[in-house]
């Protein structure tokens, strides 16, 4: 505590003479500017050192630490030059940095009480949406860490949590933050390993045999060129085929998951465009290389069209295979943004929660996990979506297409509604944003189930060691 007072006394101190030295421009009074800023450096070298321990590069302190360090040396070419043109801009902007450093000064007792990981991106997530300012002492964050411990003897980073009691109100122990879905949960879930096969875009036709999914036009695998019926055609074929295109079409990288490498190619006057590049089959394979996939655009439901009509929007449906039945999770819908040809949340676009008896929440999640009530480039009133076309056909359609995927027990498609209403599968993913899964629908991943997956997980994690252990004394 008595480190984070004289911590927070550098930076008032400092912030003090930065207005005096702004004022000080004005006037021109150069000399009392430089003993003044002197003063202002000698001030960050000692917040520097004073957080050494969590001053790592590439973390978000480390990312405000650097900022901060190359606005100061900026500064301190001007004094040297006596070049003072551009110093009230960088005075403005070391005061705004200041600023922020006091907040996490403020909370760092906080953060260490609560075992905030201050590294990760998740942070600089909650941290930008003031999540961690509102942290409440009636908070139990003490409950979600010994729920935590029981499995795995460790506590967790509790950001997930944070974040959520922000939203709702309240948080839930059984919530899943993405470290230890991906560390802990998924890999004593399903084999990995076997993941490469399953995201191959350019088998998903064969592999999932559902008349339900975009009409291919094309594929690439290893170089080798394919009709859609899978059959090996010439390049020369291959391009015929290409040229008797006469819509848009949708190009897809084949190994890519979760909306990256996927873009519209734009059919106009009789030939094809990809932002605004000429797209013939040349640029195509300097673009996508040797395996990727093009397909029809689908035609979908004006429900989903109704936030952003020029991406196809989808549902985020997830399934587990548990006790000898495929269980269905949990939904959230995905919006594309700014006019861009993909729905992804990561890329811009909004999820929007989808409750069990598949209505829309009256609310998007960001990229962050900020709120948002209105689409950001349409202006759509998320509130009047209304319900899902079809959801029960819908989670009936992914526990069916979940049968035929042996190696994985736990699955999340990408499905897009068509005109009619009908499902239609476009990708299948085995990570994905967990933490935004939750967050988006006001549930945990795992439900009721949850206990049961972790005991499973934990045993299995033991499991391992006692076998290493076990090899070592042979």
């Amino acid at each position: 505590m008595a480190n984070n007072a004289l911590e927070k006394d550098i930076l008032e101190q400092s912030i003090v003479l930065l207005k005096k030295i702004y004022n000080d421009l004005n006037n021109e009074y150069y000399e009392e500017i430089e003993k003044y800023y002197h003063s202002v450096h000698r001030g960050i070298k000692s917040f520097k050192k004073s957080n050494a321990n969590i001053n790592k590069p590439e973390t978000p302190f480390g990312t405000k630490i650097a900022v901060v360090e190359q606005k100061d040396k900026e500064i301190l070419n001007i004094i040297e030059n006596q070049n003072w043109s551009a110093a009230p801009k960088l005075i403005n902007q070391l005061y705004i940095q200041f600023t922020d450093l006091i907040q996490f000064v403020d909370h760092k007792d906080l953060y260490i009480k609560y075992k905030v990981n201050t590294f990760s991106k998740y942070f600089e997530y909650f941290d930008e949406l003031g999540y961690y300012h509102n942290i409440r002492e009636n908070l139990d964050i003490k409950k979600v860490q010994k729920y935590w411990r029981k499995y795995f003897y460790k506590n967790i980073d509790p950001s997930l949590h944070i974040a959520y009691a922000n939203v709702y109100g309240d948080t839930n122990p059984r919530l899943i933050h993405q470290y230890e879905f991906n560390e802990l949960v998924l890999p004593e879930l399903t084999p990995l390993y076997f993941n490469g096969f399953y995201s191959d875009k350019n088998v998903y036709d064969l592999l999932i045999t559902s008349e339900h999914h975009p009409e291919n036009v094309l594929k690439r695998v290893n170089g080798q060129y394919f009709n859609e019926e899978s059959n090996t055609i010439s390049r020369e074929e291959a391009l015929h085929l290409y040229n008797l295109t006469k819509e848009d079409i949708i190009a897809k990288k084949s190994y890519a998951n979760d909306g990256h490498s996927v873009d519209k190619l734009k059919y106009i006057d009789n030939v094809f465009y990809h932002n605004n590049n000429l797209a013939n089959l040349n640029y195509l394979e300097e673009h996508w290389g040797e395996d990727f996939i093009l397909q029809k655009v689908i035609k979908q439901h004006d429900i989903m069209a109704a936030p952003h009509k020029d991406s196809v929007n989808t549902l985020r449906m997830v399934t587990l295979r548990w006790g000898d039945k495929i269980h269905y999770l949990l939904t959230y819908a995905r919006f594309g943004s700014d006019g861009s040809a993909k729905d992804n949340g990561g890329e811009g676009g909004i999820c929007v929660g989808v409750s069990p008896e598949g209505y829309f929440k009256s609310f998007g999640i960001g990229h962050k996990g900020q709120v948002i009530y209105t689409h950001p480039s349409t202006g759509y009133d998320f509130s009047n979506l209304g319900k899902v076309p079809n959801f029960d056909k819908c989670v009936a359609f992914v526990k069916q297409l979940h049968d035929r995927i042996l190696h994985h027990n736990y699955v999340s498609w990408d499905i897009a509604i068509g005109k009619k209403g009908e499902p239609i599968f476009i990708e299948m993913n085995f990570r994905g944003p967990v933490w935004k899964y939750q967050l988006a629908n006001e549930q945990s991943l795992f439900g009721d189930l949850t206990e049961e997956v972790l005991e499973h997980a934990a045993r299995k994690i033991q499991n391992k060691k006692n076998n290493s252990t076990s090899v070592k004394d042979d």
